[in-house]
């Protein structure tokens, strides 16, 4: 079963401190949360986290491990059934493709995984909506689908390269964050 502290810590573990990087189209980053994510999280959940200003660099720059943590609870955890995916390593694994995807995104490329592990195109909708029959098929397939999950992802970073060919220079971290399972 899934459980949010190791989830949590292997999304840290990918995404490191603070880093300012001009081709990052989130911005200023710290612990995997850009700037442009900040901005979105409503005023009640910043105030809760203790961000009383206005977003900006420095909040960012001052923003500790611990509302970092709070905030991947609040705005991933808590809007998606991570928590009953059986097999943990799967749970970490999909939960880390939602902080870097957003979890829609995560979720069809888990999906196109399920349908690749049964060989069956229709075995799941790809549809980004993490309900009862994607959970179903999370946990059915279990280890059969780690590596058709790690060629959607990387067959995802690819194509934001090839979309983008700015973010080429992320493509090797990706790559390596995306085999590391």
């Amino acid at each position: 079963m899934a459980i949010f502290e190791s989830c949590v810590d292997y999304v840290l573990k990918h995404e490191g401190g603070l880093t300012k990087d001009a081709a990052d189209p989130g911005g200023i980053t710290n612990y995997g949360i850009s700037l442009r994510f900040l901005r979105e999280i409503e005023e009640p959940m910043l105030k809760r986290i203790g961000i009383f200003n206005e977003v900006s660099e420095q909040s960012i720059i001052d923003l500790t491990k611990d509302q970092a943590e709070k905030i991947y609870y609040s705005e991933f955890w808590l809007k998606a059934p991570f928590e009953k995916i059986i097999n943990s390593m799967l749970g970490k694994y999909i939960f880390d493709m939602s902080v870097n995807f957003g979890i829609a995104q995560a979720v069809r490329i888990t999906q196109r995984a399920c349908c690749a592990a049964q060989k069956l195109k229709d075995y799941v909708n790809d549809d980004g909506l993490f309900e009862g029959k994607t959970l179903q098929a999370i946990n059915h397939a279990s280890f059969m689908l780690i590596p058709a999950l790690i060629a959607q992802r990387t067959g995802f970073y690819r194509q934001l390269v090839a979309v983008n060919p700015k973010l080429e220079l992320f493509l090797p971290g990706w790559l390596e964050r995306a085999f590391d399972i």
